[in-house]
């Protein structure tokens, strides 16, 4: 007698919605392993889950859950669902091992402000945040507590900053203020950069045009200044807000036009440093940046670190702050993340050694 067939486990609805899963699962796991190669890296929606930690742990976790039920009702099948379903699971797997990695490298379980790097004497500190709801008098506290030598603020408000200079200068930091004018095209608050007079005098120069506001400046004349037992010429200056990949609001055109003229403001024959709010992750930034000119964070091991929301644990959030360097000039050499007032980011303390030195 012929051998009665198994009845299949799944019909014909549960097949289509396992071809769903698989299909999802294929798509999610190549598009987080290489949205960069696969030209989607600034194609909506692509361009905001990259950055979003949380969004995709949580969408991978429910997608394993999905493929593991999957396998077990399909176990007496032989078909090629069933090894699709199998190649599928262990894509998952190894992107979720690839997220636990990101993870434990933004500092794990562990608070944000502990993933430190001890600055030295002779190293100089960027102190880079978004100032959105925040007071002169906290963000004095914290370039207090990190020995910062100058301050990159985005969405400040013009007195805000004001206040932060002066509150500065009576900590006995004398300091210049340097802000932008009121030319950007959006109803937010400016940036603005204050350098302690430890660096030396510098002047304000032409920046790059961006909707949210920028401002750079260079050191006055080609003088060495000392710091500690180091004598070195002080770097060239940027705080840059670039606007956030919002379709309502941008095109994902002009967000990358307005992103690459904010990572180009990091020149390498001119030692610079740049900080601010790029709205956008390391990854993106880095793909933008001139080969010398490195993201902090990533060059230490912590450009995972999610500094917004500062609701959400730092490994699980967006790492969209950041600060890039020159690095034939400078090299980061600690790092630290800190929580200033009511902003809703984070802020980025990096310690920079000149590489003469």
């Amino acid at each position: 007698m012929p051998k009665r067939r198994r009845r299949s486990l799944i019909g014909a609805g549960g097949r289509a919605a396992l071809w769903l899963v698989v299909t999802t699962g294929l798509a999610m796991a190549f598009v987080l392993v290489a949205p960069h190669n696969l030209g989607l890296w600034d194609k909506y929606p692509i361009v905001q889950l990259e950055a979003l930690q949380l969004g995709w742990i949580i969408a991978l976790f429910l997608l394993i859950c999905m493929v593991g039920v999957a396998l077990w009702h399909s176990r007496h099948q032989k078909d090629a669902l069933r090894r699709t379903l199998q190649v599928v699971a262990f894509l998952m797997i190894a992107v979720a091992l690839t997220e636990f990695v990101l993870f434990t490298r933004a500092g794990g379980a562990m608070p944000a402000h502990l993933a430190t790097v001890p600055a030295e004497e002779k190293d100089i500190t960027v102190l880079s945040f978004n100032a959105f709801n925040s007071d002169a008098d906290e963000i004095v506290e914290v370039a207090e507590a990190t020995e910062a030598n100058v301050l990159l603020l985005v969405e400040v408000e013009p007195k805000v900053a004001v206040q932060v200079a002066e509150l500065w200068r009576m900590q006995g930091t004398s300091n210049q203020l340097f802000a932008d004018s009121d030319t950007h095209d959006v109803d937010t608050d400016g940036t603005a950069i204050i350098t302690s007079d430890q660096l030396g005098r510098y002047r304000q120069v032409p920046g790059p045009a961006l909707t949210l506001g920028s401002v750079s400046v260079a050191p006055v004349g080609e003088s060495a200044i000392r710091i500690g037992d180091s004598s070195f010429t002080p770097p060239r200056l940027s705080v840059v807000h670039p606007p956030p990949p919002v379709p309502d609001k941008y095109s994902s055109t002009t967000w990358r036009w307005q992103l690459d003229l904010a990572v180009q403001t990091c020149r390498p024959e001119e030692g610079t440093i740049v900080g601010g709010d790029f709205n956008a992750s390391t990854a993106q930034v880095s793909l933008l940046a001139d080969q010398s000119c490195l993201d902090a964070g990533k060059y230490l091991g912590r450009g995972a670190v999610g500094t917004w929301p500062r609701s959400v644990p730092a490994p699980l959030g967006a790492g969209i702050d950041h600060q890039i360097v020159d690095t034939r000039h400078w090299e980061p050499v600690g790092i630290r993340f800190v929580d200033i007032g009511e902003s809703d980011h984070r802020a980025l303390a990096v310690s920079y050694r000149d590489v003469d030195t």
